[in-house]
């Protein structure tokens, strides 16, 4: 923009106002600064808002003495990159929260299968058990059934005892070394073949007596028994 003039307004009785004068020394300043063909600086767009009648007051100026873009775009910026960075800080908690729910619900799902095991091995359980119990009870059943069969046998032994010992006819003082047939057939006076046997007592010895013995006498009927007594 070499040589370039800015003639601001048609009214030429604003050639000699303060502001026209403000403007033909910015145009001057933009000419110089913008001789090198780059793009519009900030002194340009500045001198094309002035023409516009835009007031943008006082300008800012860094270190070196220049208006900075920073300046004015600035706060707008810090507020684009918090808003990004919370938003980032979000994604990053919906992320994490994700990743939690995620992993609870795999802590979830393995207590459920365990709980489904311990369920099925609890009911396995209980079945064992009540199969047991009803074996149990089997088992009792046949045992008072057995109990009861026991005493019935012990009676009829008891009873067939008892009906031996009353065909039963015990002698004391018995010599020692004496023919029993012989000495019973002299005794009781009767055939040998209505006795049905003859025995030593050997639990009803005579301590005082050594040479003395018991014996029974079994007749195979009472009725004999009771006729040999009869006799005596």
């Amino acid at each position: 923009m070499e040589g370039a003039k800015v003639t601001i307004g048609s009214d030429s009785g604003s050639r000699g106002s303060p502001q026209a004068h403000q403007l033909n020394l910015r145009a001057h300043e933009v000419s110089n600064e913008d001789s090198d063909g780059g793009p519009p600086t900030q002194s340009f767009r500045e001198t094309v808002a002035l023409s516009k009648g835009t007031d943008l007051g006082p300008p800012e100026e860094s270190a070196s003495g220049k208006t900075t873009i920073r300046s004015q775009i600035g706060p707008t910026l810090d507020r684009s990159v918090e808003t990004m960075i919370l938003s980032q800080d979000i994604r990053k908690g919906f992320a994490i929260s994700e990743k939690d729910q995620g992993e609870r619900r795999e802590a979830c799902e393995a207590l459920e299968k365990k709980l489904n095991l311990l369920t099925v091995r609890t009911q396995a359980l209980e079945e064992t058990v009540g199969a047991m119990k009803d074996e149990l009870r089997m088992h009792k059943e046949e045992i008072e059934v057995l109990q009861g069969t026991k005493q019935d046998l012990q009676n009829k032994v008891e009873q067939l005892e008892n009906s031996l010992r009353r065909n039963n006819l015990r002698v004391l003082n018995v010599p020692e070394g004496e023919n029993l047939k012989g000495f019973v057939i002299l005794l009781i006076k009767t055939a040998l073949w209505d006795i049905q046997r003859i025995h030593k007592d050997p639990l009803k010895r005579n301590p005082n007596n050594s040479k003395s013995q018991k014996i029974l006498i079994n007749f195979q009927t009472y009725g004999l028994k009771e006729k040999i007594f009869s006799r005596q």
